[in-house]
């Protein structure tokens, strides 16, 4: 639910939101209650998670507010915020590539990678948008929330792999994500053999090094 709440802050001051992969629809349904939007889909590519938002919108009457569609990828509507969460960065950059086009009004969209935040940060910035804001939060796992609107920028490596937002604001949470990984990835190369695989390791340990040198 706490990443859900973050993601809502991003939602907010938008009107038709489409949420991908919604399973219970618990986003859309807490968008249209705090009026941050007046209509939403919920879209999920399995059947159970459709049955599953379908009651929970019609127990609470909001059937005339939230669609409820079995769809892959993005639905082709007029919506203008889209949010997807709850995925790997990976999975999600082939939904956005594959149905973007389909989504003509679209102004903004909010990802919660559970991995990979850098494949996204680095598609959507290659194709016609640009990061406006980020968060990072725990809860049993950490989460980068990252919120795109539709405009140019260039970002370093580095930015695209820690985030140029949450690289300014520095939070303890991402100190103490990275920190982690930092420890974490020093341990693990000690029983790497695989060439490219270290080489993978050592670039992203010298991004946390240069980017938190002060810190650590």
């Amino acid at each position: 639910m706490k990443r859900l709440e973050a993601c809502l802050e991003f939602i907010k001051g938008h009107d038709f939101l489409i949420d991908v992969g919604s399973d219970h629809a618990y986003l859309p349904i807490m968008a249209i209650e705090k009026n941050y939007v007046s209509r939403a889909i919920a879209s999920d590519v399995n059947l159970g998670p459709v049955n599953n938002a379908k009651k929970n919108i019609k127990d609470l009457n909001l059937d005339n507010k939230i669609e409820v569609l079995k769809y892959d990828g993005i639905p082709p509507n007029d919506c203008d915020v889209l949010n997807i969460s709850g995925m790997g960065g990976e999975l999600m950059v082939k939904i956005l590539d594959g149905t973007l086009k389909n989504a003509k009004n679209l102004k903004s969209i909010v990802l919660a990678p559970n991995t990979d935040c850098y494949l996204v940060r680095k598609y959507l910035s290659q194709n016609g948008y640009r990061i406006v804001d980020e968060n990072i939060i725990f809860y049993r796992h950490y989460y980068e929330i990252i919120k795109f609107e539709k405009g140019s920028a260039s970002y370093s490596q580095d930015e695209l792999y820690l985030g140029p937002i949450l690289m300014k604001k520095r939070s303890n949470v991402f100190i103490e994500k990275y920190t982690k990984l930092l420890n974490h990835l020093e341990n693990i190369k000690k029983n790497i053999n695989d060439s490219l695989r270290l080489s993978e390791i050592n670039n992203e340990i010298d991004i946390i090094k240069n980017n938190l040198k002060d810190l650590l």
